[in-house]
């Protein structure tokens, strides 16, 4: 599945925002973004304890934000796209063919995992951006830089599981 026409002009760009490191000055060029392309998404506040910069999309996608000690890694360092595709590869992700409410959506660049968010109500995602916010937004509407092809899980760990694997898998 390509990107729809209509949102090649925003997927690009929000792709030249991405790399910027400061949260703030990131969530203002996505805002200037977001009021000059039509679109429907919608920023978020962060409801976790975690600041924004020491959490990642797979983090929040599979509900480990504020769940993860920091030893002997850093969670935003051990929880990454070669973390996810473990799970997939050992099958405790489950590609599903539809989205349905609180599965998993990624996003892969070929073969690369590049970007993951939560289905929620109406098939909308919410997902962390980089080390900006949280936003909601359709399935098209996120950097060109996620990738071109999207592909829906169901997680088959509960969170203690996921938080095991994601410790044996640093060991």
């Amino acid at each position: 599945m390509t990107t729809p026409r209509k949102f090649r002009a925003l997927r690009g760009r929000l792709a030249a925002l991405h790399g910027e490191p400061n949260p703030e000055l990131y969530g203002a060029q996505v805002a200037d973004v977001l009021s000059t392309l039509p679109n429907s998404i919608t920023p978020l506040e962060s409801p976790f304890d975690d600041p924004l910069e020491q959490y990642n999309c797979y983090m929040f996608a599979l509900q480990l934000v504020d769940r993860l000690e920091a030893a002997p890694f850093p969670p935003i360092v051990a929880c990454n796209s070669e973390f996810v595709l473990s799970l997939i590869e050992h099958g405790y992700l489950e590609r599903v063919r539809r989205a349905v409410r609180g599965e998993l959506i990624a996003y892969f660049d070929s073969d690369a995992l590049c970007h993951m968010g939560r289905v929620v109500r109406g098939g909308r995602i919410i997902s962390k951006w980089g080390r900006g916010h949280l936003y909601a937004h359709g399935r098209w509407e996120i950097s060109q830089s996620f990738g071109e092809k999207l592909v829906f899980y169901k997680n088959l760990l509960s969170v203690e599981e996921t938080i095991q694997r994601l410790q044996h898998f640093n060991a």
